[in-house]
């Protein structure tokens, strides 16, 4: 199968139905995507480029120091962060961008001159799942509008709502146990 097809065929798998409803082999491929991040969780994107995670800002030990391009790659890198759901994180990554007020993190793979062997290990990490595909043309396709979602809790139980979504913000409805 070509990388087209393979492409084409998560993207048609993820695609809501007309009633708004999350299909259950949606929420199945979903899960695989869902990984530990320090304490907490996150989720691998697969973008345009490469994969990236991203998680909540204070699933970081500690912020990366507010010097942009200047700062040194050990003080962007946090070793053994992230790793699968319900095991110790293993997995060493770089911040890639952080705001602590919106409380949002993007991690990817760490330097591979510096850390060779741990942006190996993230690269076959990655590769073993199936991130969830985000790329600024589904954005623009997202106008505003009622769509289905779903949220994984912490128990590992899909919630099913439905979604409000405009340019700033995304509204949710009462939360319906779904698997």
């Amino acid at each position: 199968m070509s990388e087209d097809t393979a492409f084409e065929l998560k993207s048609n798998t993820l695609r809501l139905t007309e009633l708004g409803a999350v299909s259950q082999s949606s929420l199945e491929y979903a899960k695989q995507a869902v990984i530990r991040v320090g304490d907490g969780r996150g989720f691998i994107a697969q973008t345009v480029a490469n994969p990236v995670i991203i998680t909540c800002a204070h699933c970081l030990p500690h912020m990366p120091p507010a010097t942009g391009a200047i700062m040194m790659t050990e003080e962007k890198t946090y070793p053994r962060l992230v790793g699968v759901l319900g095991r110790e994180p293993t997995l060493t990554v770089e911040c890639l961008f952080v705001d602590p007020v919106a409380d949002i993190a993007v991690l990817g793979e760490p330097d591979g001159e510096a850390f060779s062997d741990e942006a190996e290990a993230y690269r076959a990490f990655v590769e073993e799942r199936e991130g969830l595909p985000i790329a600024a043309e589904q954005n623009a396709a997202w106008r505003g509008g009622n769509r289905g979602g779903a949220w994984l809790t912490l128990e590992g139980k899909w919630l099913q709502q439905s979604l409000e979504v405009d340019v700033q913000r995304v509204w949710t409805s009462e939360q319906q146990t779904v698997v």
